[in-house]
Parts: C-alpha cells; structure tokens; sequence
C-alpha cells in the first residue's frame, strides 16, 4: 500500500531540497571563485608573454643589425681582395707586355 503524503512529509521533502540547493550554490559560489583565479592567472600570464615576446623582438632586431654590419664587412672584404687580385694580373700583364 503506498504511503500517503502528508502535510509534513511534504514540508521535510521541501526542506531537504532546500538544503541541497543551498549546498549546490555553495559548490557553484567557490567554482566561480576558482574561475576568477583563473581568469587572473591568465590575465597575468598575457602579460608576462607580451614583455618576453617583446623584449625577444627587440633582441632580434639588434642580432638583426649586428648580421647586417657583419655581412657588409665580408662584402667590402671580398671586394677589396678582388680589386687587390685584378690589380696584380693588370701589373703583371703591364710587366709582362713590357718586357716582350
């Protein structure tokens, strides 16, 4: 035979839903706080990666420039070794047309 329910059982069943709501808002009150530390450990995290990533830019560009006079060094080097080799064969083709 089932139970019949009564004012008072209904009224306990209403209590218990309220205490297990209650106890849901709680769970609910500390995930949103946990979320906020996670949103500002985020926010924090950005910011740190900005500076790095910027300062790792400004690094680049002063390797960057570095290369560059590096490279026109070789450049002017090679061209003056070739001048300088040119400059020999012309004195030895001027010698050698000299003497015959």
């Amino acid at each position: 035979m089932p139970e019949q329910w009564t004012e008072g059982r209904l009224d306990e069943l209403s209590s218990k839903v309220d205490r297990g709501f209650e106890q849901v808002d709680r769970k609910f009150e500390q995930v949103d706080r946990r979320f906020e530390k996670v949103d500002a450990d985020i926010h924090a995290l950005r910011v740190e990666m900005k500076t790095e990533f910027a300062a790792l830019r400004a690094e680049n560009e002063r390797t960057h420039d570095r290369i560059d006079s590096v490279q026109r060094a070789i450049a002017f080097a090679a061209i003056a070794q070739t001048s300088a080799i040119i400059a020999g064969f012309a004195a030895m083709c001027t010698l050698l047309a000299a003497l015959l």
